[in-house]
C-alpha cells in the first residue's frame, strides 16, 4: 500500500496522469451538445405535435413523446462518447474503430442536425422573418398602390362625370339646347342631366368607399410592419417570440389583399358598370307619356372611358405572399428542412464528389426574390442552405468536432510506462502480506484474471470477501486452486492435490484492488454505482459462472469496475515488468511473458468444457 503523497510522486510508474482541464472541457462541451440538441428536439416536438400548443399546454401523449425523445437523445450522447473513446484506444481492433467511427458520424448527424436548428433559431431565425415580411409587405403594397391608382383614377372619371352632368343641368336650366332643340326652362332634358350627375355620384361614393377600406388596410399593415422593423417590444409574445405578431401580420396582409380582390366579382360595381354602358350608348329616354332625344357625344365617349377604367379595374387580381413565420418552434422545421433539401441533393443530385457540376438548392431570399418579380419557380419549402445558415451550422457541428479533439487527450492511452517493474513489485507486495512469500507469475496473476469479467466493453471485478460456503459452479466436486501448491499436502504446482481458495486469496484480492483503486485503475461501486452501471450481485455472479469461476460462489462480494483501458494497462504492466525480470522464478517456470495471456484459466479456477 502507499499514501497519497507517494501516489502523486510515483503516480507516472502507473499510468500517464490525465488532465482534470481535459475531462472539465469534455464534460462542458458534451452539457452544450446536449442541451442543443435537447432543445431543437423539443422545438421539432412542439412544431409537429402540439398543434400551436405552448410546452405548459402539453398533454399527456406528447409529455410521454418528449421523456423518450430525452432518452433517446442521452443514449446518442453517450455513444458518441463512447465511440470516440474506442476510436483513440490502443486497446481494440481495426474493425472495431471502424464501427465506432460510423457510430460517431451517426451521432454527429443527429447532434449536428438539431443542433443547427437550434442556432438557427437563435442567430436567424428573426433575421429570417424580418426579410420574409419585408419582402411580402412590399409586394402587398406595390400592388395595392397600383390598384389605389387606379381607383383614384376611376374617381376621378366619375367626379368629371358628375360634374360635367350638373354644368348641363344647369344649361339646360337657364339657356336649353344642351342636347339638341329645347327652350331654357326646367324640363325632362334637365332632369335627365339632373339624374345622371346624382348616379355618377352615388357610383363615386361606392368606389370611395371602396378606396378607404384599401387605403386603411395598407395603413394598418404598413404601420405593423414598421413596429416590426424597429423591433418594438409589443412585437414579442410571453416566450420572446414574433410568430404571434408575424401571424396577425399575415392576417393584415391577406385582409387588404382580399378587400380589394373583391371588387372582381363585385355585384354592385359590375350593376354599375351595366347601368354606365347602357347609358352611354342610349339615344331616347322617356318622360312620362313622352319619350325625347338627347344625343351627346362627349358624354359617350367619357362613358366608355369610365367604363375601360372600371373593366380594368376589375381585371386587376393582387397576389399575396404569406410571411414565411420562421419563429418559436416554427424556426427548428424551418432549419432542418433546409439542411435536408441541400443534403438530398448533395447525394443524390451531385453524388458528393460532384458538387461543381450540379446545382444545388436556392436560397429562400433567392426564391422569395424571385416571387417579388413575378416569376415562377420552387417555393420556400424547396430552399436550401444559404450562406447565412454557415454560421449556426458551424456552431451545431463544432462542438463535437472539439469533443473528438478533445478526446485524443483524454482517450489516447499512453504507451506501457517505463516503471512497470514497480508495478510488478507492488502487486507482489499484496501477496506477500496475504501468504508471508514471494508468488510465482502464475500466482500473482490467474487470482486477478478468475475475477475479472466483461459487461457492454466494460471491465468489471467481483472480489469474493470469504469462502465459507465455497462450492463448485458446474457440480458437487470440488477443483482446487491450480496456482497454488498445497501446502498441507506437500504437493507441489504440478501435482494433483490442490487446496481451495481460501480467505487468503480473498485477502490477496483485496489488497490488490485497494492498491488499483488508489493508483486510479478501478473504483469501488456502491449500491447506487451498480444500479446505475445496471450491475447487481446476481449478474456479477452468472457472469463469473459464464467463465467458471469459482469465486461465483462467494458469499459475499465487492464490485469494482476498471477505467477505460486500465485492465489492459495493468496487462501491459505486467507483461513488461515481469519481462525485465525474466520469466523464471525460484525454480518454477511461468507463463510466455512476452505476449498478452488469453483469458483462459485452468481447472479448478476457471475451467474449459
Amino acid at each position: 500500500m502507499f499514501g497519497r503523497k507517494a501516489q502523486h510522486e510515483r503516480l507516472e510508474f502507473w499510468v500517464t496522469q490525465r488532465s482534470s482541464v481535459i475531462l472539465i472541457a469534455l464534460i462542458i462541451l458534451s452539457l452544450c451538445s446536449f442541451i442543443a440538441t435537447l432543445w431543437g428536439t423539443v422545438e421539432l416536438v412542439q412544431a409537429r405535435f402540439f398543434e400551436g400548443r405552448g410546452l405548459t399546454q402539453a398533454r399527456l401523449p406528447e409529455i410521454v413523446v418528449l421523456i423518450v425523445a430525452t432518452g433517446i437523445l442521452a443514449v446518442v450522447q453517450l455513444a458518441l462518447i463512447f465511440s470516440v473513446r474506442i476510436v483513440y484506444s490502443r486497446y481494440h481492433g481495426l474493425f472495431k474503430r471502424l464501427v465506432a467511427v460510423v457510430i460517431y458520424l451517426a451521432c454527429l448527424f443527429i447532434t449536428a442536425g438539431l443542433g443547427f436548428g437550434f442556432w438557427w433559431k437563435v442567430v436567424e431565425a428573426s433575421k429570417e422573418t424580418q426579410d420574409s415580411a419585408r419582402i411580402s409587405v412590399e409586394l402587398v403594397d406595390s400592388e395595392l398602390g397600383r390598384a389605389v391608382e387606379r381607383l383614384n383614377g376611376l374617381n376621378f372619371k366619375l367626379d368629371a362625370l358628375r360634374i360635367y352632368s350638373e354644368r348641363k343641368a344647369q344649361e339646360e336650366r337657364t339657356r336649353g339646347n344642351t342636347c339638341g332643340p329645347s327652350p331654357p326652362m326646367p324640363g325632362p332634358r334637365q332632369r335627365l342631366r339632373d339624374a345622371d350627375a346624382y348616379k355618377f355620384g352615388l357610383i363615386r361614393i361606392y368606389v370611395s368607399q371602396k378606396q378607404a377600406v384599401v387605403t386603411a388596410n395598407i395603413g394598418k399593415f404598413k404601420g405593423e410592419y414598421a413596429k416590426l422593423r424597429a423591433n418594438d417590444p409589443s412585437t414579442l409574445d410571453r416566450s420572446g417570440s414574433l410568430e404571434s405578431f408575424v401571424q396577425e401580420l399575415n392576417y393584415s396582409l391577406s385582409s387588404a389583399v382580399a378587400g380589394f380582390n373583391e371588387l372582381t366579382n363585385d355585384p354592385i360595381l359590375k350593376n354599375y358598370r351595366q347601368d354606365l354602358q347602357q347609358r352611354s350608348t342610349q339615344p331616347d329616354f322617356p318622360d312620362g307619356a313622352i319619350r325625347f332625344s338627347c344625343p351627346d357625344a362627349q358624354l359617350s365617349a367619357e362613358l366608355n372611358g369610365t367604363i375601360a377604367a372600371i373593366d380594368d379595374l376589375l381585371k386587376v387580381k393582387v397576389f399575396y405572399q404569406k410571411i414565411t413565420v420562421s419563429q418559436g418552434a416554427q424556426a427548428v422545421v424551418h432549419a432542418l428542412t433546409r439542411l435536408k433539401n441541400t443534403a438530398a441533393a448533395v447525394v443524390f443530385d451531385c453524388r458528393v464528389f460532384f458538387l461543381n457540376s450540379c446545382s444545388l438548392p436556392q436560397s429562400s431570399a433567392d426564391i422569395r426574390l424571385r416571387q417579388a418579380r413575378g416569376v415562377a419557380g420552387p417555393t420556400e419549402d424547396q430552399a436550401g442552405l444559404s450562406q447565412d445558415d454557415l454560421l449556426p451550422l458551424t456552431l451545431g457541428v463544432i462542438v463535437d468536432i472539439l469533443i473528438l479533439g478533445f478526446g485524443y487527450f483524454r482517450f489516447r492511452s499512453p504507451q506501457v510506462p517505463a516503471h512497470a517493474d514497480e508495478f510488478v513489485a507492488k502487486i507482489d507486495n499484496c501477496f506477500r502480506q496475504a501468504f508471508n512469500r514471494a508468488p510465482t507469475p502464475q500466482e500473482r496473476l490467474m487470482p486477478i484474471q478468475a475475477s475479472v469479467f466483461n459487461r457492454w466493453s466494460a471491465q468489471y471485478a467481483a472480489i469474493p470477501v470469504d469462502f465459507r460456503e465455497y462450492e463448485t459452479v458446474s457440480d458437487r466436486e470440488q477443483f482446487h486452486a491450480p496456482w497454488m501448491p498445497n501446502q498441507q499436502a506437500g504437493g507441489d504446482v504440478d501435482g494433483e492435490e490442490f487446496r481451495l481458495p481460501s480467505m487468503q486469496e480473498a485477502q490477496y484480492l483485496d489488497y490488490v484492488f485497494n492498491t488499483l483503486r488508489q493508483a486510479g485503475f478501478v473504483r469501488l461501486l456502491s449500491f447506487w454505482s451498480r444500479t446505475l452501471n445496471l450491475l447487481s450481485l446476481h449478474a456479477a455472479r452468472k457472469h463469473l459462472e459464464n467463465q467458471n469461476s469459482h469465486f461465483a460462489n462467494a458469499p459475499a462480494l465487492k464490485i469494482y469496475k476498471f477505467h477505460p483501458d486500465a485492465y489492459e494497462v495493468m496487462l501491459d504492466h505486467f507483461m513488461t515488468g515481469e519481462g525485465r525480470k525474466g520469466t523464471k522464478r525460484a525454480g518454477v517456470r511461468g507463463p510466455d511473458l512476452g505476449t498478452r495471456p488469453k483469458d483462459k484459466f485452468p481447472n479448478g479456477y476457471g475451467r474449459d468444457f
